[in-house]
């Protein structure tokens, strides 16, 4: 039996739907250099064709140029929608697909509204979709924690609200994030060595609910991409090698993870592209997929002299390392439209605001 009320049928795959958008010359001095990257691949010659943009140059590369972003703000800010039209072929949910927005707070009932006005924004705009994040330790309605389930029925209703979500959109979102941030990090977060974070997911599911998840979310939707999602997970540090060794032991195993996600928060400036490419590299050379999920490149106030000129490397180092492994390499999502639409804004942990994004404030 369902815990949940059968949910209505989803809208036609954006994939359905083609539609023309501006090609409007490309706005921002680091969309410059995050352009030039671009140029700087077998797609150059091309560009005397017309290609100017992102999304176009990005489709000509073969690779997803996406921006995670809020549906409110494309609802509220025309150009901000505008933007994304133009400039991006893959559109990432930011909190639309977390489990505390779609489940209401107050009764734990489905509420779908903001996803379903982001998939039909994909849909007239023909962008890709991709999914984050299914289970996530600090996106957990509070009432859901006040339940008294042994965990069988944990596990049942884990795989109840997988499918629910996975079959309204199958063939629409053909991505997803199943799990975030579920390695630990020592420095980070102030524990002896990597493993598996301590969560409410992992006490109700048990030590394996990482496998269990995947597997779930696999049945559910044979034919999405199913990608484990996690921060600093790109240095050569004791984080990277345990989820390295980790996901290849349980891909032997049959799990059916396909990718890894690298957040890509990136706060320095030296050894970028040593760090980067060994990264790249290790992932490739496993045989998952791999991707860049929310990356920007902010400064705190220390670091802030000369800051457009590292930012603009930063990005342009990335996508060219990037483009190295095709093979492996799909996807490059930026996390937020513009400076004013970026998580580091009014953080108290960076006091300079931290100018992050692809665009600044005018676009």
């Amino acid at each position: 039996a369902r815990f949940f009320k059968p949910s209505p049928p989803v809208p036609d795959s954006p994939l359905s739907h083609t539609r023309t958008h501006s090609h409007a010359p490309m706005a921002g001095p680091r969309a410059a250099f995050l352009l030039a990257a671009l140029l700087a691949t077998a797609v150059a010659e091309l560009c005397s064709n017309g290609a100017n943009t992102l999304r176009e140059l990005g489709e000509l590369a073969g690779i997803n140029i996406g921006v995670g972003t809020r549906i409110d703000y494309l609802e509220e800010y025309p150009a901000q929608a505008e933007l994304v039209k133009r400039e991006f072929n893959m559109l990432a949910t930011d909190d639309e697909m977390k489990m505390n927005i779609l489940m209401h707070p107050h009764d734990l009932a489905w509420d779908f509204e903001k996803l379903d006005k982001m998939v039909e924004f994909a849909k007239d705009n023909n962008l890709k979709i991709r999914g984050h994040t299914l289970f996530y330790h600090l996106a957990i309605p509070d009432k859901l924690r006040d339940w008294d389930l042994t965990q069988e029925e944990w596990r049942e209703w884990a795989t109840d609200y997988i499918c629910t979500v996975m079959e309204r959109y199958k063939g629409v979102i053909t991505e997803y994030d199943v799990v975030n941030e579920v390695f630990v990090h020592p420095e980070f977060d102030d524990v002896p060595a990597a493993g598996l974070r301590d969560t409410f997911f992992k006490e109700k599911l048990g030590d394996d609910y990482v496998q269990f998840l995947f597997e779930e979310a696999h049945k559910c939707d044979p034919d999405a991409t199913l990608y484990l999602n996690d921060f600093l997970n790109e240095h050569e540090n004791s984080k990277m090698g345990y989820i390295l060794a980790t996901v290849e032991q349980w891909v032997a195993e049959g799990v059916p993870i396909h990718g890894i996600g690298m957040q890509a928060h990136v706060s320095y400036f030296h050894d970028t592209e040593i760090i980067y490419e060994n990264a790249f590299r290790r992932y490739d050379e496993s045989g998952l997929l791999q991707a860049l999920t929310e990356f920007d490149a902010f400064h705190k106030c220390e670091n802030a002299t000369d800051f457009y000129e590292h930012q603009a490397e930063i990005y342009y180092t990335l996508v060219k390392l990037a483009l190295r492994f095709p093979n492996s390499f799909k996807s490059i999502v930026v996390w937020g439209l513009n400076d004013n639409f970026s998580w580091v804004k009014n953080n108290p942990l960076f006091p300079c605001k931290g100018q992050p994004t692809l665009f600044d404030t005018d676009n």
